[in-house]
Order: structure tokens, then sequence, then C-alpha cells
């Protein structure tokens, strides 16, 4: 299980390097300002970042510490995975 000294540790580090959490039912969530996260001992919340303003998040999404199954570095450089596309009928 992840510990929220773990998620710390990646909050921490300086420089700051994005992150991604997983989650038990499949989802993902990028940190990519550390001031977009906040641990609690059972809950990650994370702010959904506002279009218009860097750092500004336009809402926060809650996330129960014991379904988040891992953490990655996000590779900045890399292109963002591929979006699957609903086949034509």
């Amino acid at each position: 299980m992840i510990r929220p000294e773990d998620i710390r540790d990646y909050l921490d580090r300086k420089p700051f390097e994005p992150f991604r959490l997983f989650v038990s039912d499949g989802a993902t969530y990028d940190i990519r300002h550390p001031e977009m996260c906040l641990l609690s001992r059972a809950t990650v919340y994370v702010g959904r970042p506002a279009a218009d303003a860097p750092g500004v998040a336009d809402g926060v999404t809650q996330i129960a510490r014991v379904h988040v199954t891992r953490i990655e570095s996000v590779n900045e450089s890399a292109s963002p995975p591929p979006t699957r596309k609903k086949p034509v009928d």
C-alpha cells in the first residue's frame, strides 16, 4: 500500500518532477505542480487544473489513499498516451 510519506517524497523533490498517481479503478492523475496535491492520512486531494491559469485549480478530486496503487514520474518530453477512439459503425 502507498503510504502518505511515499507521495510526500515525490511532492518534496527539488527540483519538482511531475508524477502520476495510478488508482485501483484504472484512473490516473497527473500532478504537474506540487501545490495541486494535498495529503491527509486517508485521502489524497488532487486539484483539477484550470485551463487558463497554471497552478490554479478549477476543482478538487478526492482519492481514498488505499486506492492509490502506484506512483510514477511523468516524462515531460514524452508524448501523451494516445486516446482510444470509438469504432465507427
